[in-house]
């Protein structure tokens, strides 16, 4: 952003947000704000230039800049540096960053899941906030692998929110790159209704 010598607004990102959502939600058949498979999300923040939102920040309405469109790619994947190597502030930690470290464990060791394995949560923010569910018991899992020797195969997680019913969410967490899909029965806020694939 210092960088471009302009700062975008809250509410040109948060529009840009909502626009990928809606977008890409649904992919995992169901519609719950939530992008469970960020890598095939192919919305191009560049899309939303010059179109109008209103932002509570100024009072008025705006066109969306340039400039918000550029940091929210930049944000999604990666900035770079002149020599076009990744840069990742931790501010805002990507999921991508920590999905290219286990892609780098796994081509190093093929059988790095024995010891070590990568459960993304989608929706979620660095440390919590966000639509998605949020792991349930995840030390006791860890517990078991370490003192057990049985790896787990999911985490369960809930929605620290509810949706429009009143009720919280459940999906598995799936270990990487498998991802979480809706069976396409059933009640869609239950994990039974969700595999990993």
């Amino acid at each position: 952003m210092n960088e471009m010598g302009k700062v975008p607004r809250n509410c040109e990102l948060n529009a840009i947000t909502a626009a990928a959502i809606a977008f890409r939600d649904g992919n995992d058949g169901v519609i719950e704000g939530v992008i469970s498979d960020p890598d095939n999300c192919t919305f191009d923040p560049k899309t939303m230039i010059g179109k109008t939102v209103d932002c509570p920040e100024v009072e008025a309405t705006i066109r969306l800049s340039r400039a918000a469109a550029t940091v929210a790619n930049e944000v999604w994947t990666g900035p770079k540096r002149a020599d076009g190597s990744l840069l990742w502030a931790d501010a805002v930690i990507s999921p991508f960053s920590t999905q290219r470290y286990y892609e780098g464990a796994m081509t190093l060791d093929p059988n790095v899941s024995e010891y070590y394995r990568l459960f993304l949560a989608p929706g979620l923010g660095h440390c919590g906030g966000g639509l998605g569910a949020f792991p349930d018991e995840y030390f006791e899992a860890l517990v078991k692998w370490v003192e057990e020797g049985i790896a787990p195969t999911t985490l369960k997680a809930t929605s620290n929110t509810k949706d429009g019913e009143g009720r919280v969410l459940e999906r598995p967490l799936c270990p990487y790159p498998k991802k979480q899909c809706c069976k396409g029965t059933g009640d869609t806020t239950l994990l039974k209704s969700f595999c990993c694939a």
